[in-house]
């Protein structure tokens, strides 16, 4: 009659396909001995929907996916009455993999399937995080290694440039200079004299190595 879906791809089948005349019959008769009678009956209709619930054809109809079937009786009192012609139907039922529920004890099941879904959902969020965690760590490992060619490369540059410079203020400008001595050079116009960089960019100093595994290498740490 309905499905509960648990984490897994399992579930749990309820049935309420109960038969309550031998209830309904005690109820309708002022006889003790017949309404007793009546009461066995209706504890035998309980148990013997058990079995048929129970049945390898009724499991096999349901593909084996299956932890549990939830017998629903519609009524605290209809249970009752059962249990107490038979009070070891609890059990026997379990055994057979049957839950007899009851509307307050089937609410009761469906709040805990709900409370193991929010268990599975925050367990299946945390395992995301965690190898997005682990996938941001190997891509920032990546990151510095390209961060840190590009500080060589500036550096690089820098030096390049401060030799240039260097150059021009030994062996240019001095002639150029001259020019100003001998008032060829434009007036009002000095040349300014050449500056070197002295800032640098800091690179990680390796004090250790990270094991990215994307690159299959190790990456100094900072």
């Amino acid at each position: 009659d309905a499905i509960i879906r648990l984490p897994g791809d399992r579930q749990i089948v309820i049935d309420s396909k109960v038969s309550l005349a031998s209830y309904m019959a005690a109820t309708n008769t002022e006889d003790p001995v017949e309404r007793l009678a009546h009461l066995k009956a209706h504890a035998q209709s309980v148990q013997r929907h058990v079995n048929t619930l129970a049945s390898k054809d009724y499991q096999s109809n349901l593909g084996n996916r299956f932890d549990y079937i939830a017998m629903f009786i519609p009524g605290e009192n209809f249970f009752a009455a059962a249990l107490q012609e038979a009070p070891d139907l609890i059990d026997r039922a379990m055994s057979k993999q049957v839950i007899v529920t009851t509307p307050t004890t089937l609410i009761a099941l469906a709040k805990t399937v709900a409370h193991l879904w929010r268990q599975h959902h925050q367990n299946a969020n945390a395992k995301a995080a965690a190898e997005l965690g682990a996938e941001l760590y190997s891509r920032m490992g990546v990151m510095l290694g390209h961060i840190e060619k590009l500080g060589k490369s500036l550096n690089g540059s820098v030096d390049h440039f401060n030799s240039a410079m260097g150059s021009f203020d030994k062996r240019v400008l001095p002639t150029l200079r001259k020019f100003e001595d001998m008032e060829i050079a434009p007036p009002n116009k000095p040349l300014s004299e050449p500056k070197q960089i002295e800032n640098r960019a800091t690179t990680a100093e390796p004090s250790g190595e990270l094991d990215f595994s994307d690159k299959k290498k190790a990456l100094p740490a900072k």
